[in-house]
């Protein structure tokens, strides 16, 4: 028998070739385009920093920071901010938003705010 195009393998990889490097070319073409200018935005910071009043967010991560690191140094979750402080890894709980307070979840090993 006669080959009229080669090997019977080759027909068909050539088309499978041709295909991957055709999307191969659409992808860089598309990826490679110009980008619109994003517009400048200043960061914000949060409304209590900037009146003054502490950040609440950021007050919860210190706590749970010096929780996290109490619970690794003793191996146990504290019961109570007094530990952390009689351990000297939190200098004195900050005050809490007005109608909170700050609480540990044990679980969680995280400072909360709950109500008070």
């Amino acid at each position: 028998m006669p080959k009229c195009f080669g090997s019977h393998k080759s027909w068909f990889a050539w088309p499978a070739a041709v295909s991957l490097a055709l999307l191969a070319g659409v992808l860089m073409t598309i990826g490679c385009g110009k980008k619109p200018a994003a517009e400048a935005v200043p960061p914000t910071a949060p409304v209590a920093a900037i009146a003054g009043q502490p950040d609440p967010e950021a007050e919860l991560k210190q706590l749970t920071l010096a929780l996290r690191k109490y619970s690794f140094e003793h191996r146990h979750v504290p019961a109570s901010f007094s530990e952390l402080i009689a351990a000297g890894n939190l200098a004195a709980v900050p005050a809490a938003p007005a109608g909170k307070k700050f609480a540990i979840e044990p679980k969680a090993v995280q400072v909360i705010l709950v109500n008070r």
